[in-house]
This record gives C-alpha cells, structure tokens and sequence, in this order.
C-alpha cells in the first residue's frame, strides 16, 4: 500500500506530533502500544496494515486511550483474508461479551450486537463475498441511532438502545487486515499527544493508492 502525503514542512512537524481536538487517525505504521486493548485475537502490524491472524472468533481490539465514546464517526479499510470470515467495525465495547458491530457476515452487511454474550443480527442486508478487496466501513453514531456506510455509501439508518457508550475498534471472525482507521468525536480531549504511527487524519491531503 502505497501512500503519498502533500504537506509542507512545518506543518508536518507539528501534525506528527499532536491531533487535533475531535479528530485523529491510525494508518498502523509502528507496532501496536499500550493505548490499544485486546479483547480476544492475536493482533499484530505488519506491512503498514493491523492483521488478526486467528481462526474462529468473535475477536475484538479497542483503541483504548480515546476512551468510552457516546457520540462519533469512525471510518476503516479491511480486508478478509479467508473466506467467510465475519469483519468490520465494533463500537460501544466494553468487553469481548459486550458490543455492537458493523460488518460483513456470511453473504451479507449486518449491524451485529452482543449483549451479555447472546449474539444477534439486528439488521442485514445481502452483500456478496469480496475476498481479498479492501472495502471501507464507517459508523456515525447519534446516541442510540447508527448511520452505517460501506465503500461511500450510506446503507442504512439504525436505532438500537441497549448499549449507550463504550470503546470502538474492530471485529473479527479468522483472519482479516485493517488500516487507515480515522475516529472522530468532540469527546476527544483537545490537544491529545498521540504516537508516532498516529496522524491527523486525511484534512490534511493525504493521497493514496493501492
């Protein structure tokens, strides 16, 4: 995955080194640290992208230092590596028994939640299988309402309450990559000091191939 970043020097100084209150994003550049939580998988960065490599599942990672979110957009590419392998995104999780997800799951898109460890398909819509394509998905969340889009399209608006905040992050069943994972929301403190594989997100003029 190539990329190519169009800024000027200052300001990539300054924008390697902090993200701006409300908006930060991980391209998986540098091995995973202490802000993010392993909930259940063996996650590992290699060649610019986040892998699971672990068949079976649920498993789920959180970027822990942003904190539990009410309110927020997240955005990833991923791709699935074996067939059939469930993937997306999960927000409002506090654990591996405890969270929603939106993702791909046997032929088709599904807002998935896990309450107490009871798995539900709260809402599906047909998708064939793209094994080994990098889609993107991206969640808005407005309280209990859920805005879900996938390659730039707005698929569906859902409502769901028994979940009302948590950490967000990814999920998986067997072995899928991510990357580019961009989190926006005003409950992000402002000036937080981010790593050095975090970076501002593409406000910045980030062009990129594949």
């Amino acid at each position: 995955m190539k990329k190519i970043c169009v800024v000027s020097f200052v300001t990539f100084m300054f924008l390697t080194s902090f993200a701006f209150a409300g908006k930060v994003t991980e391209d998986f550049t540098k091995d995973l640290d202490k802000t993010w939580k392993v909930f259940a998988g063996v996650w590992k960065v290699q060649k610019g992208v986040l892998n699971q490599s672990e068949m079976g599942g649920p498993k789920v990672i959180v970027w822990e230092t942003l904190g539990e979110l009410k309110n927020f957009t997240i955005t990833v590419e991923a791709r699935q590596l074996t067939a059939d392998a469930d993937w997306g995104l999960a927000f409002r999780a506090s654990d591996i028994a405890n969270h929603y997800s939106w993702q791909w799951v046997n032929g088709h898109l599904a807002f998935v939640t896990y309450i107490t460890n009871a798995r539900t398909e709260a809402w599906t819509q047909n998708q064939p299988q793209e094994q080994n394509v990098w889609q993107e998905y991206k969640v808005v969340s407005k309280d209990t309402s859920y805005d879900l889009y996938w390659k730039g399209n707005k698929i569906n608006t859902f409502e769901h309450k028994s979940l009302t905040k948590g950490f967000v992050g990814f999920f998986v069943w067997d072995q899928v990559d991510f990357d580019n994972f961009v989190v926006e929301s005003d409950e992000i403190k402002g000036g937080m000091a981010v790593s050095p594989q975090v970076k501002l997100a593409t406000t910045w003029g980030e062009l990129k191939y594949k």
